[in-house]
């Protein structure tokens, strides 16, 4: 067993060796990155003239590795996507980066630092007519993260993370994470997606999209509210069809339809009862009225799922039945 130090842990620079490749890895870990994706700042913006696009002073990294492009020419291919893409060949080590335009991006996530191979990585999506250039999109800077910390947070684009905690606000276009979120305001222009929301203030967003619980003291939304749904249709021995939609969980909302027959008041009604996930806390009552007439009736689902009808009797000629009706399980 061994354990090697590195940069930091050298007084003056002597003591531990300074590696690339652990260089490298340090980097990586210190961003979030991984190799298909890369850091790159453009000190002065890009030149366009007719099918080329030239690197005046742009910054990289790639794999962990930090290079500049000063006054670097690509030729593009007319009419076309061009991927342009950064090659980080270790073997040659007098010129170890090239770049190059693809027809799709070929980011291939070959891992350097560790091993043997070529590493190419998408930094730019340029688009071409016969001529010229009609729009540059540079790659996304991603990271990678278990979980993000802070007292403010504010992006232009989109949030993917596993846990998401601040103790002040969080400003983006789109959220998505695997868990949680906890944090004072939440103002976003696109969509949440996450597992559950906490919030000690407001969310404004236009989409929500949650599959556990929202908890929060305002709620305001341009779009919609997507909660998880289950269906369930079941039909009585009498002949009546009852379809429950429940909702987040805990609201169940009753359909009556289907006609019944051959039925009594204060009888539970023969055949299949309501399912346990759909079943009451306490006994509800559904109110019907039977179809073209002004009769009404209702049944009660009882806590074990039973249901007993509350009408007239019913004799062998089926009457067909309406209704609707609702109840929460918590």
């Amino acid at each position: 067993m061994t354990i090697k130090n590195f940069t930091f842990f050298s007084p003056n620079g002597t003591e531990f060796p300074v590696g690339s490749n652990n260089d490298g890895k340090l980097y990586m870990m210190l961003t979030g990155m991984g190799y298909r994706t890369i850091r790159r700042k453009d000190w002065k913006s890009p030149l366009n003239t007719a099918l080329n696009v030239q690197y005046v002073n742009t910054s990289i990294v790639a794999g962990g590795r930090y290079f500049e492009l000063l006054n670097e020419t690509v030729a593009l291919k007319g009419n076309a996507v061009n991927y342009i893409h950064a090659n980080i060949d270790l073997t040659q080590t007098a010129n170890p980066v090239s770049l190059s335009a693809e027809t799709s991006n070929n980011s291939n996530g070959v891992d350097i630092n560790n091993g043997s191979g070529v590493l190419k990585v998408c930094f730019d999506v340029v688009t071409t007519s016969g001529t010229g250039v009609t729009s540059i999109k540079p790659i996304l800077q991603a990271s990678t993260l278990d979980s993000i910390s802070a007292n403010d947070l504010s992006l232009k684009d989109s949030i993917n993370a596993n846990n998401l905690s601040l103790k002040g606000s969080i400003n983006a276009n789109d959220l998505s994470l695997k868990d949680s979120i906890n944090a004072n305001n939440l103002s976003l222009k696109g969509s949440i997606n996450a597992n559950n929301l906490s919030l000690k203030g407001s969310i404004n967003a236009n989409d929500l999209s949650l599959k556990g619980s929202i908890n929060a003291n305002d709620i305001s939304l341009r779009g919609t509210i997507d909660v998880p749904t289950q269906m369930l249709t079941i039909q009585t021995g009498n002949g009546m069809q009852l379809q429950f939609t429940k909702k987040n969980d805990d609201l169940v909302i009753v359909r009556l339809f289907g006609s019944v027959s051959t039925t009594k008041a204060g009888i539970k009604m023969s055949g299949p009862w309501v399912d346990k996930e759909f079943r009451p806390a306490v006994v509800q009552s559904i109110v019907g009225h039977f179809a073209g007439h002004e009769t009404s009736f209702h049944i009660d689902i009882d806590t074990n799922g039973s249901i007993t009808w509350w009408g007239p009797d019913i004799g062998k000629t089926p009457i067909a039945t309406r209704g609707n009706g609702s109840y929460f399980i918590k």
